[in-house]
């Protein structure tokens, strides 16, 4: 990071925790592969251990496939 802007305490939200994210890792470190490993368009940029990761997640999805299962609340 090289700048940062401290922002006035009155833009920031309280919330309140409804649950874990399922994508953070459990306590041996594994966690589900996201869907956007699995996009088409990144499959090239990816290491290949998480290529291999997102390959046995699944088949590779499409932009609009990856955009459809966030308007659906999954990722």
């Amino acid at each position: 990071v090289a700048k940062v802007f401290v922002n006035c305490a009155r833009y920031i939200h309280k919330h309140k925790r409804l649950s874990t994210s399922p994508y953070v890792p459990n306590a041996t470190g594994a966690a589900p592969c996201p869907s956007w490993k699995r996009i088409d368009a990144v499959q090239d940029a990816l290491p290949p251990n998480d290529a291999s990761r997102a390959l046995g997640a699944g088949a590779v999805i499409t932009l609009e496939e990856y955009g459809e299962k966030l308007a659906a609340g999954e990722s």
